[in-house]
């Protein structure tokens, strides 16, 4: 009995916070629909799930990862259907499972198992961008759409700090690269059977990728581009280009068999659906992703033994499945129609002229569609007039520049690119230095993310991959990662460098 009294006591906030979400779903219910309802029978199955799992903390540790790529969510108040940023208030999947994790902490914290929290002083660099929102808020003129980003940044920033102070074991770090090949998996699986079906799962109103809109036409070709569950066949792809090296790295490392078999399973159906989103950018990432990943494994002279036979058969299989799916590569490389390279252009012209009038601080957070209308060469009424017009997919919108760093400069200017770009050097720096860990698990993983992170600066030139919430999540997750094998290496002797200790309870004896 008392037992059965103590496993009811650890399995309780993960309970608590299932059947408080369950509530509040139900209370807004009247208006949602079947929507809803899916929603509340989801989490009822994810709370039974959790408590027969055994160990309900790793449970929500994988649900947590599994959940990060989905688009699928519950909006809340006004939508602003636009590209480039958030469009609205949302309950995600992922966020039933951060909640929980953080009541596990917060009950550490309590019952003195933790000394304090871990907050990496990049958390620090990105609050400081969602206080240029917070400037937008009050001062902007386009307020509402500036809090939709904000309360986004805010909670990825609360993710983050949960999986920074998660991931204090490497074997809670090898989950999670684990959990990520799986996730991997899930995607690719939905995407190839989106491919092979012709049509989605009708779930576009929750985050599905459409793929029969009208950017799915190469010339005059017809062509389904896979999107699984996430929104648009170029973040797939972004996805995929910047995950899969940490699956080509843990295949390097000897372990169970049928771990590597997951990991060699993600690199062939992760190849093979990131063929499948017809998308440039993506394969031109993951080829640079890649060849960093394969340069810093070099670094060790036992990967660098172990990795020649693994990289010449994953190399083998990426040009078989290339060769199987010539015809669609070569007509999207090929054949693919120029307007769309001429319409990048237009708007990256645009951008220029809108970063000459604000300069320091730009137009306020995520308000690039609504400000850009006057700066484009038809002038405001034209461009609205021809926008309204214009079909993307099934929606009008006024398109965004397709590259983040002019859509930073034009919307929080440079002081927002600046902390930008030094969230990836503080990253970066952070990475290298992770290169001296001894553990080769830890050593593999931290290399991937290293090269997960300069996949991203090459993929942020063709798009804007950290204003989607898929790929923004899946960004701090592999920069969790760094900082916890970052801790974990210096965590003997002294206070590791780059993260700042609050202390919530005191140290004991």
């Amino acid at each position: 009995m008392t037992a059965l009294l103590r496993a009811a006591r650890t399995q309780l906030p993960i309970i608590a916070i299932a059947a408080l979400c369950a509530v509040g779903l139900l209370f807004v219910s009247s208006q949602g629909g079947v929507n809803l309802l899916i929603a509340v029978l989801g989490i009822a199955a994810i709370a039974i799930g959790a408590v027969l799992s055994g160990n309900v903390r790793l449970f929500c540790l994988w649900g947590l990862i599994l959940s990060v790529p989905f688009d699928l969510s519950y909006r809340l108040g006004p939508v602003f259907p636009k590209l480039g940023g958030e469009t609205s208030f949302r309950v995600e999947l992922s966020d039933i499972f951060v909640l929980a994790l953080l009541a596990y902490l917060l009950h550490d914290l309590w019952t003195g198992k933790l000394r304090g929290l871990r907050i990496p002083k990049v958390t620090f660099a990105w609050l400081a961008i969602a206080l240029l929102g917070v400037g937008a808020i009050v001062t902007g003129p386009w307020r509402m759409t500036a809090m939709h980003e904000v309360t986004r940044m805010v909670k990825v920033a609360v993710l983050f700090i949960v999986l920074c102070n998660e991931l204090r074991t490497p074997g809670r770090i090898t989950q999670v690269a684990l959990a990520l090949a799986v996730a991997i998996l899930i995607q690719s699986l939905a995407g190839i059977g989106q491919y092979i079906s012709g049509t989605g799962f009708g779930l576009e109103k929750l985050g599905e990728a459409d793929v029969t809109g009208a950017d799915n036409v190469v010339k005059s070709r017809t062509v389904t581009r896979i999107g699984a569950f996430m929104l648009h066949p170029v973040i797939f792809a972004t996805f995929l280009a910047t995950l899969l090296p940490m699956a080509l790295g843990m295949v390097l490392i000897r372990g169970g068999t049928w771990r590597r078999g997951v990991f060699a399973l993600a690199i062939l159906l992760g190849g093979t659906a990131l063929i499948l989103t017809l998308s440039r950018a993506g394969w031109l990432t993951f080829g640079v992703s890649s060849l960093v990943l394969a340069t810093l494994v070099m670094f060790r002279l036992r990967l660098r033994r172990n990795a020649i036979i693994p990289l010449a058969i994953a190399g083998v299989a990426v040009a078989v499945v290339a060769l199987a799916f010539a015809e669609p590569i070569m007509a999207r490389v090929f054949q693919s129609n120029t307007e769309s390279e001429k319409g990048r252009s237009e708007w990256a012209d645009d951008a220029r002229r809108m970063m000459q009038v604000h300069p320091a601080f730009g137009f306020g957070m995520n308000s690039y569609a609504f400000a850009a209308p006057p700066y484009t060469r038809l002038g405001e009424r034209g461009a609205r007039e021809f926008y309204e017009k214009a079909r993307f997919g099934k929606t009008q919108f006024v398109p965004v520049v397709h590259n983040a760093y002019l859509q930073w400069r034009v919307e929080i200017g440079l002081v927002g690119l600046a902390l930008h770009l030094a969230i990836f050097a503080m990253l970066l720096h952070m990475a290298w230095r992770n290169l001296r860990v001894r553990d080769q698990e830890l050593f593999v993983i931290n290399a991937a993310c290293f090269a997960g992170f300069i996949a991203f600066l090459v993929d942020l030139w063709f798009g804007n991959s950290l204003r989607q919430g898929s790929t923004l999540r899946e960004f701090f997750v592999l920069a969790a990662l760094v900082c916890a094998i970052h801790y974990w290496r210096l965590r003997q002797g002294r206070v590791p460098t780059g993260f700042a200790t609050v202390p919530l309870a005191p140290a004991r004896a």
